[in-house]
């Protein structure tokens, strides 16, 4: 089902990993580095199957008819970037992981309470 998919890829932090190294996240955005060129080889194969999978939550009734695959695309890129830009800000003494998952969620499912 789409919305166990949802929260197993993107709501849970893996365990036993660090997703937010400053080595690792500075290397990454290096426009010139090796481990750039692997993530944006890394994407241009997963960009067909991230696709598939928005078109099964939307078959299933989870995404709004009327936001296309390329909104979705925006959306998710601007948060993306957006987020990046958050933790290479963040102070260290922030809970890095309880943040991530509060905005993921709120990425997903928003932040207005529906009474």
């Amino acid at each position: 089902m789409f919305i166990n998919q949802l929260h197993n890829y993107f709501l849970q932090k893996p365990k036993n990993t660090n997703l937010f190294r400053e080595d690792i996240i500075k290397e990454t955005l290096n426009e010139n580095s090796e481990l750039n060129n692997v993530v944006k080889e890394y994407q241009a194969l997963i960009l067909p199957l991230f696709i598939r999978w928005i078109e099964k939550g939307r078959k299933q009734g989870y995404i709004k008819e009327n936001i296309t695959n390329d909104m979705v695309m925006i959306y998710y890129q601007l948060m993306t970037k957006s987020i990046e830009h958050l933790f290479r800000n963040l102070p260290e003494e922030q809970d890095k992981e309880k943040i991530y998952k509060g905005i993921i969620e709120m990425f997903f499912y928003g932040f207005i309470e529906e009474k």
